[in-house]
């Protein structure tokens, strides 16, 4: 189970140790381009979602419309170094089967855990 804190200065991740039934899925919003430990998170949401990860990011567009936003409240709106793609290669790595929908404001990564049955 994942409890996503707000309210902090950074988004924080409580993650459970052992699950008794894992998840279908595990689905990030808008947090991956905040995320300090990026290969931690994917490898925690791969351990328990039992078929696929679904993350939703900001692409360029909703990145400068968040920026604008931050800058208008007097704030930066802090990003990680890692981009989407490094996300996809990092799950494509892990062997899954990643598929790339793209929107407006926001990329979306499907990853599907491949059945070695």
């Amino acid at each position: 189970m994942f409890l996503l804190c707000r309210g902090l200065s950074r988004p924080t991740l409580k993650i459970t140790k052992n699950p008794l039934r894992p998840f279908d899925y595990a689905v990030s919003v808008d947090f991956s381009h905040h995320a300090g430990a990026t290969r931690r998170c994917l490898r925690e949401m791969a351990r328990v979602a039992a078929k696929k990860l679904v993350i939703a990011d900001l692409n360029k567009r909703g990145t400068l419309i968040m920026d604008r936003i931050h800058r208008l409240e007097g704030r930066l709106h802090p990003v990680s170094k890692v981009s989407l793609g490094a996300v996809k290669i990092l799950l494509e790595n892990m062997g899954m089967k990643v598929k790339t929908y793209r929107g407006g404001c926001h990329t979306v990564l499907v990853a599907e855990k491949r059945s070695w049955e």
